[in-house]
């Protein structure tokens, strides 16, 4: 059983990013981490407002936990401050399922 992840790039970051990076985490309900966290960068020769990544993430295991999600987080060095900022975010439910939550009925 497995899920594979793409990102391919990033469109239309704001004008005091410089490098971004993605951050990818994949926890259950129990706020439990369910696969090792992973980042990644983009290619060197991509524009800072458009980054291009080529990046893929297998999510491979017997069982994968209903409940997890995951969680993509971008972060930057703020051009102005030169300190890290977090850019966006995104949280993406691995399942969906109708009716009663499997877990929480």
């Amino acid at each position: 059983m497995g899920i594979d992840f793409y990102i391919d790039g990033l469109r239309y970051l704001p004008d005091k990013v410089t490098v971004s990076k993605v951050y990818m985490q994949v926890y259950n309900i129990d706020y439990e981490e369910i696969f090792e966290k992973e980042t990644c960068l983009p290619e060197l020769d991509s524009f800072s407002f458009n980054p291009v990544y080529n990046f893929r993430r297998e999510l491979r295991k017997d069982h994968i936990d209903p409940t997890s999600i995951v969680l993509l987080t971008v972060v930057t060095i703020d051009k102005a401050t030169n300190e890290n900022r977090i850019v966006g975010y995104a949280a993406v439910p691995l399942f969906i399922t109708s009716g009663p939550n499997p877990v929480h009925p």
